[in-house]
């Protein structure tokens, strides 16, 4: 069974108008997979509770199976 590369951008925080957004999209047209982006962003709840809250949002946006790369 062939499988195919898939590329899951699981952020939190959202990508602004700006450089950044548009190096993300010049990238993002030269590759030749499929790309999903999935941004978190809840800043409104407490410290304590947000961290919890987008570490259970994180885990579960990952795909079963998937190879998992972490930035910070």
């Amino acid at each position: 069974m062939k499988q195919t590369v898939q590329i899951h951008i699981i952020a939190v925080g959202r990508l602004n108008p700006g450089m950044e957004k548009n190096i993300f999209l010049h990238y993002k047209n030269r590759i030749r997979w499929p790309l999903e982006v999935r941004e978190f962003d809840e800043r409104k709840l407490p410290t304590k509770k947000r961290r919890e809250h987008l570490g259970n949002l994180l885990l579960s946006a990952v795909p079963y199976g998937a190879n998992v790369v972490v930035l910070d």
